[in-house]
């Protein structure tokens, strides 16, 4: 698949993933994988496939659970960068490990343990990794407490919803099977089949007393729809549907109540109904950007495209810092072919957010699209110039430069690809399309490459 279709190719597989059930509105899980490829969500396979820009090409927002969203563009720029070498410096540490080489394996891991901790990522998974490592060495008590790190860091983002906490419970209590502490991990065991019961259990929220006030009434709406609020962001969808339902009975006038509720129905794919409390919610609260920009996802599931370019546009009127809106309305407009319509609305966010990468990516697919390879490859350089150890920039450079038949130059940043990542297969099989537009198809350089691709 050439680069082009890749990126557009993801860019749908993203589109799909902000309306599928598990992931509405867009998907955290993604975006977590954008900025860092070692987030364990069924994310190396992925990684092994595509390079890092065409990733960035889809992070329309920071999760803040796995990336601060404090975090600067050039912050994630390093994440992504890093990322890649963690993952080849953790293969050398597993590779030492079996050597017996334990205290040079031990250093690597505590590196990276280190550098995810400046940069505000989690730690539970090398947290994980170290535990095993500890153990595997014989060193129970490093282990052990790596395991109580490991929870600790997953209880920090898990919210309400403690069914998070059972992997690490359980890894826990495998290490303690291993050191023959039998009795407590079965109490650890015990312990997860508590929490797992409590998650599965029906809410029964209590009667509501009689005789309420009206004030009464509002007020316990309001705390019933914080419940639920807060249950969402723990993606307890079902539990949070209990109390944004009694908090609609209680006050029936309460735009949030609405929009919250659409996200439960959204999650179990129910878009008539999610459509239909989103459009309550606006009819309470007419500027209520959120609530436009949510119904402009729900109508792309269902394939009403017109209303939901219209809704991504309110939304940004209502919120005019809203790229994430406008990011949205721009894509799908490239989706319809309206390339100039995106390229205007991409420049649009670079006005308000010139550090952002993604938007200078997307704009400069709408202008390859368009055939103006040369302000495609303007806005290529300019995150080129910006983050020159980024591999993947260099690559959607080569890839424009090669199309506007500039095979020199495109030669020369498929050499920076290769130079800067060279276990990167996809860098060699696009060099070996360059040296075929040099050379002819044969040519030892061609087969070189198109063997290191392989």
């Amino acid at each position: 698949m050439c680069l082009k279709a890749t990126v557009n190719s993801l860019f749908r597989d993203r589109g799909n993933a902000c309306h599928s059930p598990k992931m509405y509105p867009p998907p955290l899980n993604f975006i977590r994988l954008a900025v860092d490829p070692m987030v364990t969500i069924q994310g190396r396979t992925i990684v092994k496939v595509i390079s890092a820009a065409l990733i960035v090409s889809l992070c329309l927002s920071v999760s803040a659970g796995f990336a601060s969203d404090t975090q600067t563009p050039a912050q994630l720029e390093e994440i992504k960068i890093k990322s890649g070498k963690w993952m080849e410096q953790t293969q050398q540490a597993e590779q030492l490990s079996k050597k017996h080489k334990f205290e040079q394996a031990e250093a690597i891991y505590k590196k990276i343990l280190s550098e995810r901790k400046e940069l505000g990522l989690d730690l539970s998974g090398q947290q994980n990794t170290l535990g095993w490592f500890y153990a595997n060495w014989g060193k129970n008590d490093l282990a052990e407490q790596q395991f109580k790190d490991q929870f600790a860091s997953v209880k920090e983002n898990a919210g309400l919803n403690e069914m998070m906490l059972c992997y690490p419970l359980e890894e826990q209590a495998k290490f303690l099977d291993k050191v023959g502490r039998k009795d407590e991990a079965k109490k650890l065991r015990a312990r997860i089949k508590t929490i797992t019961a409590a998650a599965n259990a029906p809410v029964k929220l209590p009667p509501l007393a009689k005789g309420m006030t009206a004030s009464q009434k509002t007020d316990e709406a309001k705390k019933c729809c914080d419940m639920g609020g807060k249950l969402i962001d723990s993606e307890l969808q079902d539990k949070a549907l209990v109390y944004l339902n009694r908090s609609i009975a209680l006050n029936p006038n309460d735009p949030v109540a609405y929009f919250l509720r659409s996200k439960t129905e959204m999650w179990v794919d129910n878009f008539p109904k999610g459509l239909q409390d989103l459009n309550t919610a606006i009819r309470l609260k007419p500027d209520y950007a959120d609530a436009f920009e949510d119904r402009g996802h729900a109508y792309v599931s269902v394939k009403q495209y017109p209303k939901a370019l219209a809704d991504f546009a309110k939304a940004f009127e209502f919120n005019p810092k809203d790229t994430n809106a406008m990011g949205s309305k721009a894509k799908l407009e490239e989706e319809q072919g309206q390339h100039k319509q995106a390229v205007a609305d991409y420049t649009k966010i670079i006005e308000i957010e010139p550090d952002l990468s993604w938007p200078y990516v997307q704009r400069g697919i709408a202008y390859e699209s368009l055939k103006d390879f040369k302000k495609a490859i303007a806005d290529y350089t300019v995150l080129c110039d910006k983050y020159p150890n980024s591999y993947d920039f260099f690559e959607l450079r080569g890839h424009a430069y090669l199309k506007a038949n500039q095979p020199d130059e495109s030669l020369s940043d498929y050499n920076k690809v290769v130079s800067l990542n060279p276990k990167y297969t996809g860098g060699y099989a696009e060099r070996a399309k360059v040296y075929q537009r040099l050379d002819g198809k044969q040519t030892p350089r061609v087969m070189a490459d198109l063997k290191k691709a392989k």
